[in-house]
């Protein structure tokens, strides 16, 4: 009986094993991007994430990407007759004062790509991903905006 029951339940053993080894194996899927605070040089490209901030050590000056408020931009799979916008929303201080709230645009003029704080310029270069089809819905985390900062 010892033989049978061995046979019958062998093949359990053997998906069961083969199912742990799976679940210890190190995953293949990329790790989550990481939230820590961005270095800026002057007149130097950087990212920023929803929530992450970038910070110019040498005066103090910090950026905060809160949010895409919108993203209205015409899909890379779609003719538009306009090129359509994106929102951001980002907050700026300096060391010791309190944060501004500032909405800057990702489109061709009227619509401002430039703020003005303090004696800083800030430009909205990119914001990732591009909308692909109209009905993709792009989540907060994916987004990627890339400012540049210069004195004016």
């Amino acid at each position: 009986m010892g033989h049978k029951l061995l046979a019958k339940i062998q093949p359990v053993l053997l998906l069961l094993l083969a199912l742990q080894l799976f679940a210890c194996r190190p995953a293949l899927l990329p790790a989550p991007p990481s939230n820590l605070p961005v270095s800026i040089e002057l007149d130097e490209s950087f990212p920023l994430m929803v929530g992450q901030q970038g910070a110019l050590e040498s005066t103090g000056l910090t950026l905060q990407l809160q949010t895409v408020l919108n993203d209205w931009r015409c899909p890379s799979q779609v003719n538009c007759a306009a090129a359509g916008n994106a929102t951001v929303i980002i907050d700026v201080w300096l060391a010791g004062q309190d944060p501004s709230r500032l909405e800057m645009n990702i489109n061709p003029p009227p619509f401002e790509q430039e703020m003005l704080y303090n004696a800083y310029q800030i430009r909205l270069l990119k914001l990732d991903p591009y909308p692909k089809t109209i009905d993709q819905v792009i989540p907060q985390q994916d987004y990627r905006a890339t400012f540049e900062v210069s004195l004016r």
